[in-house]
């Protein structure tokens, strides 16, 4: 719906081709970059709560030895919680991103495109 109501938004600017055309390559650059910064966030933030929780697991002694159930699960359920908020922090930045509403261009570039390099 988003994507419709920008072109019916260009559409009533009655710019050129090529206007049409700069400012669309405006918003996908945006969205991009944008999207670019929070990706690369959200892929540090993960390494970092994997590293943490695998040192968590050799410094409780975890690899030695079992110990207590409830300790072992709170230290495998802790990161896997901490990188779900991080992919719902990061949807939450695409639907702030500017240009979100080409978006679902981004997306089908990225399917399409990769379909034809095969």
């Amino acid at each position: 719906m988003a994507l419709r109501e920008w072109t019916s938004e260009v559409a009533k600017m009655k710019l050129s081709p090529n206007e049409v055309e700069e400012k669309l390559e405006a918003l996908l650059s945006s969205y991009e970059d944008h999207m670019r910064l929070h990706k690369m966030k959200f892929r540090w933030d993960t390494l970092k709560t994997i590293i943490l929780a695998e040192t968590g697991f050799i410094t409780r002694g975890w690899l030695t030895g079992l110990g207590a159930l409830p300790r072992i699960v709170g230290m495998v359920a802790a990161p896997l919680y901490s990188i779900r908020q991080h992919k719902l922090s990061l949807l939450a930045e695409e639907r702030k991103a500017p240009g979100k509403e080409i978006a679902y261009i981004i997306k089908a570039k990225e399917v399409f495109g990769s379909t034809q390099n095969r």
